[in-house]
């Protein structure tokens, strides 16, 4: 039993002014949280009980399907990230790595994740497949050099996170593997209350075979989920793909150069041209590229006319880690016009050109004509200008046909969790080489997946799915408390000694139940429990002489007076349902 009296609680009735995201404004009002700096924050008593409860949830599910923990290192040599090709992309391309020097000068970084430790003290333990399938998993603090901290315990420098690595024979075994921790990640989820998608992903700089998010709707999401309403297609919109009916075929002309003042825009363009759809044109756009070592490239990228770029797809085939449209000069010294007019026709060979999927499709197309003012119509591929390397540069958008048939919508969402079919990625001779000899006694890479689940983040992503407009209405299983027993009158005998008795109860059947003995007035701690968010309240008020209680549900504001002894077992009773009897 908690008496609130000697606890640390300090709430607030206005959210620090840079406090965007609800879950970050509820938490600060609550005392749960401080920050310390951009992307860095103290986690206060109540915000620690609540990780704590999420942790113990995740170790419960994945020691359950076999999972081991263990404890891997924070400071990492650079050499095992060379060999696994990973030390450029973290500290040069994408540089998330933060990075020290002893005071010897030997460098090490502070890994924001850690296959490459998981998969040498793997190797180290296992040398034959009958000591396979293995997975290992870890919960521990996290580093990252956020480029843009925000949205509170969203996106962070300094977090937790459950990191978890499967090793198994073959890719069949792998693929087993990485649905079975799937579907553990479905019950963790359940388990704590949070409403998520799970869905296709980008395997990003992991690389690998196969990936899937589990995105967790909200407002303040900076990920869109795509969602067919035929039920069976939902995919990130950074891989989403929609399908697009190719434009009708014309005749074969010869391609002819249209004067088109003014028209830097398809809407304007087809005034010159009404005969041409705008998905039979092309639009080109040009882009400065920065890829690894830094190195800078001048890239055309090419989509339909009816459609737009989708500048994190592309950034992705071409591996660039910055990307920015050209400036008016560059666009002029390559080709020849101003902004609005670039085409593939006569492009410099100095420019990669990168065209979507969907252009292939695309004949006797209108396209700009590298010079101000001017476009060409009925242009040919292969006749008149090279088909370019192809890659998914599309933007999906809410009404386009998803692959199963349906129509797309796209709703914000949070990544709450991320699973990963790595194959033989880190494994590899070329990469840290860890093979085991299989039951022919040939010696092959062993098929690794990793699963991570952010702690704090999946907190924020609980008060953004459950809050009103008093506070946190945290999920029981989660809740800092279960309940708390308040007396609206401390210095009322009767009164107390029912909160106290009630209190006892609870405790003593494993409920972990907070007793409100504050010196405040009812309204006040009444405020304080729902800004706090914990998820039922038994007050004991002007009826304990009958040994009769209020019990209040935080989510419903629903609330009825009972026996005391019928509302502690209503809670001990929702405590048990929800996995949250301490003992």
């Amino acid at each position: 039993m908690r008496r609130l009296s000697t606890q640390l609680i300090a709430t607030r009735r206005e959210p620090p002014a840079d406090a965007q995201a609800t879950s970050h404004q509820l938490m600060a009002r609550a005392g749960m949280l401080q920050q310390a700096g951009a992307g860095l924050f103290t986690v206060g008593p109540l915000l620690l009980r609540v990780l704590g409860r999420i942790q113990a949830v995740i170790r419960e599910e994945l020691d359950a399907i076999g999972c081991q923990e263990v404890r891997l290192p924070h400071l990492q040599p650079p050499e095992p990230w060379r060999r696994s090709g990973r030390w450029a992309h973290m500290t040069e391309v994408d540089p998330v790595m933060l990075r020290t020097v002893t005071r010897g000068g030997a460098e090490l970084g502070l890994g924001p994740t850690q296959e490459e430790q998981a998969t040498l003290f793997a190797a180290e333990q296992i040398s034959s497949h009958r000591q396979l399938p293995q997975t290992i998993y870890q919960i521990t603090t996290k580093f990252r050099d956020e480029p843009r901290p925000r949205s509170g315990l969203l996106r962070t420098r300094e977090f937790t996170m459950k990191d978890a690595y499967s090793f198994d024979v073959d890719e069949p075994a792998a693929r087993a593997t990485y649905h079975r921790l799937a579907e553990c990640y479905e019950r963790i989820f359940e388990r704590v209350g949070l409403d998520v998608l799970r869905a296709d992903a980008d395997v990003g700089a992991m690389g690998g075979k196969l990936s899937a998010e589990f995105l967790a709707p909200a407002t303040i999401g900076e990920d869109f989920v795509a969602i067919s309403d035929a039920g069976s297609f939902r995919a990130n919109a950074e891989v989403a793909r929609a399908e697009l009916a190719p434009p009708e075929t014309p005749p074969e002309k010869a391609m002819t150069r249209v004067e088109t003042p003014g028209a830097t825009t398809m809407e304007v363009l087809q005034g010159y041209v009404p005969d041409v759809p705008t998905e039979r044109m092309i639009k080109t756009l040009l882009y400065q590229a920065t890829t690894a070592g830094g190195a800078g490239q001048l890239v055309a990228a090419l989509v339909r006319g009816d459609r737009s770029i989708d500048e994190g797809k592309l950034a992705g085939a071409l591996g660039a880690s910055e990307l920015a449209m050209a400036d008016a000069a560059t666009i002029r010294e390559v080709t020849g016009a101003e902004a609005g007019y670039a085409g593939p026709v006569g492009l410099p060979a100095s420019v990669r050109v990168v065209g979507d999927h969907a252009i292939a499709d695309v004949a006797g197309f209108v396209c700009g004509g590298n010079a101000t003012d001017t476009h060409y119509r009925d242009v040919w591929w292969g006749r008149d200008a090279p088909l370019p390397e192809l890659a998914d540069l599309d933007r999906v958008t809410d009404g386009d046909r998803a692959p199963d048939g349906g129509t797309i919508t796209l709703s914000r969402a949070i990544e709450a969790g991320h699973v990963f079919l790595l194959g033989t990625r880190y494994t590899a001779p070329e990469a840290l080489d860890f093979a085991v000899t299989g039951e022919d006694g040939v010696a092959r890479p062993v098929w690794m997946g990793c699963f991570g689940i952010g702690v704090e983040r999946l907190a924020a992503a609980l008060v953004e799915q459950h809050h009103d407009d008093a506070g946190i209405a945290w999920p029981t299983a989660v809740a800092p408390h279960t309940a708390a027993v308040v007396p609206v009158r401390v210095d009322d005998e009767t009164q107390r000694c029912l909160a106290e008795r009630v209190a006892g109860e609870l405790d003593d059947a494993g409920v972990d139940v907070a007793l409100d003995d504050r010196e405040a007035r009812p309204g006040v701690k009444f405020a304080d429990l729902e800004l706090i968010g914990i998820p039922w309240r038994i007050t004991v008020g002007r009826d304990a002489a009958d040994g009769r209680v209020e019990l209040a549900e935080r989510a419903g504001h629903e609330a009825e007076v009972v026996d005391a002894d019928t509302a502690a077992a209503r809670v001990i009773e929702i405590a048990r349902r929800a996995g949250a009897l301490d003992r």
